[in-house]
């Protein structure tokens, strides 16, 4: 005959389960850390702390002096609940640095101690992109494509480039290490300039850290590049008198690559939709683009005409210009046509 004893409650032995908590924390993520007691004394404490470095041990919390929901320092805060004689605590925090740290759980009570420690041996940090890539003029040929990646932990990251035009050259790295051991990631992508003529062309960037969800990744277009038309303040006559040839002219300059369209338009006085011009009357010229010394474009823009004042005093001219990065133009404002002089 098998018999079973049932020890009474007073009798059931006083203890810990493991803390339970995550295989990896993430740094500037919200980890929680969980402990419960079996079979309490009713007049159980529980203190948490954490001991890290060169660091004494910090008492982070103790039942009875604050609330179950508040902590002693203002990043960790502390739920506890009881079911039964079982008390469950949870530390809820978010690392601000990762160079390890011990968390410890000890719960008092009947005179008793029991305690138990959670280290954290796999801690990462997630890549920081603090800015778009940066792309820049490498040589007569080719563009430099920058990728900054900065404050990851651990070191190890693949980072690939690539496009539809076979393989390019491979990157070039510049590691450095900072003071809290994270790292600072500087991928330089040298890339065929004449590649970014056709407009569908892209260029994509893939990293690869344990920290992130799954890959990340950026592109690059010729939509994408820094180097957008300007267009100057529209030069006018100092005197406009009908029935005297006029030419209105805008510089261009600033742009790459060298794919402008430049249409002109005029709004006729108190109008609100603005024409074309009618080649019959208004000659537009546009000069050929000439390479600059920082290798962007350059290019001057006209229209030429003969006023009257029936139909152009008050009239406005506007210069638009079209290209893969922006569109841009520039208004004449209203035109003042005086009469000729002696009639």
């Amino acid at each position: 005959m098998n018999i079973l004893y049932v020890l009474p409650i007073e009798l059931a032995t006083f203890s810990l389960k493991p803390i339970v908590g995550p295989n990896t924390l993430t740094i500037g993520e919200e980890t929680k850390l969980q402990c419960i007691g079996t079979n309490c004394p009713s007049d159980v404490q529980v203190t948490w702390s954490v001991r890290g470095g060169s660091d004494g041990e910090i008492v982070l919390h103790q039942s009875g002096e604050d609330k179950a929901t508040e902590s002693l320092l203002s990043p960790y805060m502390v739920h506890s609940e009881t079911e039964g004689n079982n008390h469950i605590t949870t530390l809820t925090f978010t690392l601000d640095k990762h160079t390890g740290a011990t968390f410890g759980c000890k719960f008092v009570g009947g005179g008793k101690v029991k305690e138990k420690h959670f280290h954290t041996k796999t801690i990462q940090v997630k890549p920081k992109v603090p800015e778009p890539i940066n792309i820049t003029f490498q040589g007569s040929h080719n563009l430099d494509l920058t990728l900054k990646l900065q404050r990851f932990y651990p070191k190890d990251i693949r980072i690939k480039w690539g496009c539809r035009e076979g393989t390019q050259q491979p990157a070039r790295e510049e590691w450095r290490e900072n003071s809290d051991l994270t790292w600072d990631l500087t991928s330089v992508y040298s890339v065929p300039r004449d590649l970014f003529k056709d407009p569908a062309f892209r260029v994509r960037v893939t990293w690869k850290h344990g920290s992130l969800g799954g890959p990340q990744s950026r592109e690059v277009s010729v939509a994408d590049f820094p180097w957008r038309p300007q267009v100057e303040d529209m030069k006018l006559p100092q005197t406009l008198r009908e029935k005297e040839e006029a030419t209105l002219s805008c510089r261009i300059f600033g742009y790459y690559p060298d794919d402008l369209t430049v249409q002109w338009f005029r709004l006729e006085k108190g109008g609100k939709k603005e024409s074309p011009l009618d080649p019959e009357t208004y000659r537009v010229s546009c000069s050929k683009s000439q390479e600059q010394g920082d290798k962007t474009f350059a290019c001057e823009t006209s229209v030429t005409f003969t006023p009257t004042v029936k139909s152009d005093n008050l009239a406005e001219f506007i210069c638009r210009v079209g290209h893969p990065t922006q569109g841009v133009e520039k208004c004449s404002g209203q035109l003042h046509v005086y009469k000729s002089q002696g009639k």
